[in-house]
């Protein structure tokens, strides 16, 4: 029974969190594609005789995973963000009272939607 309630749980969390999940998965997925784009672009520079650029090689692959984890940080801090309540907010703002009209006013507001009415 432990097992379901586990099973149960945990699914709850993947599916409160796909979004998150999701991103996190395709900078990773970003990370695997920079790596491999590395060694091939090094392995270019060796057979080329250019070992000096391998350096700045270096460093653009480690900013762009540098991003990529910010990025990752970002999204994850957003996930965790508490949002205010609905009903909390509704309570806080302030509900304009109407004014009262004479009855003059009255009968002028409504000529003017019977007017309105008419001309459509």
């Amino acid at each position: 029974m432990f097992r379901q309630i586990k099973s149960a749980i945990i699914w709850a969390y993947i599916w409160r969190f796909r979004k998150l999940l999701l991103r996190l998965a395709v900078i990773a997925l970003l990370i695997f594609i920079i790596q491999y784009f590395y060694a091939d672009v090094v392995e270019y520079l060796r057979y080329s005789h250019r070992e000096n650029k391998i350096f700045e090689a270096l460093l653009l692959k480690w900013a762009a995973i540098v991003a990529l984890l910010a990025l990752a940080i970002y999204f994850i801090a957003q996930a965790l963000k508490k949002e205010p309540a609905k009903g909390k907010q509704k309570d806080t703002k302030e509900v304009e009272k109407p004014k009262k009209l004479s009855k003059k006013e009255i009968r002028k507001k409504a000529q003017e939607i019977i007017e309105s009415k008419i001309k459509r």
